[in-house]
């Protein structure tokens, strides 16, 4: 089992790591974020029954447990009740020649803005998952995915829009 467990995250890391930075933008907390992903994913190893693909039931534990430690997180006394993803931003103007990292930042903050839900569907189509295989991990119907994404397309359409004004 262990050697299966190393063989699945060495296979899908990279969305895993990208998930972390999508539920919150502390770096210590993407390094917890990503701990905690992995427990569960060790954790809920036995209950896989090969229903789907391995990379979809590692994207269903690993967003679940992402909005699990983001409600964690907001329960903490210790820690302010907003998350940086839902704060306000200032970015660039659209006017401005922006290279790559400060678009890829500005997509990060625009999307930590969305509902949960939409975050974790924005994220499974940027990871280029079917509608089929977002639908099989948020348990919504294809069609929904269909509309929803559309929704959300706008919505950061219309930010960036806001983003040049």
């Amino acid at each position: 089992m262990e050697e299966q467990f190393h063989a699945w995250i060495d296979a899908h890391q990279a969305s895993i790591l990208r998930i972390s930075r999508f539920y919150t933008f502390d770096k210590e907390e993407q390094k917890d974020l990503y701990q905690e992903i992995l427990l569960q994913v060790w954790r809920s190893m036995p209950r896989f029954q090969g229903q789907c693909q391995v990379g979809t039931w590692i994207y269903r534990v690993a967003v679940n447990t992402a909005l699990m430690f983001r409600r964690s997180l907001g329960r903490r006394k210790d820690r302010p009740g907003q998350f940086p993803a839902q704060e306000p931003f200032e970015g660039p103007s659209i006017e401005q020649q922006m290279d790559d990292q400060t678009r890829l930042s500005w997509l990060y903050r625009a999307i930590g803005q969305l509902k949960d839900i939409d975050r974790t569907l924005i994220l499974l189509y940027l990871e280029d998952l079917s509608y089929e295989d977002i639908s099989a991990v948020t348990g919504l119907s294809t069609n929904h995915v269909g509309v929803r994404l559309h929704r959300i397309r706008q919505q950061l359409s219309h930010l960036a829009n806001l983003q040049g004004q």
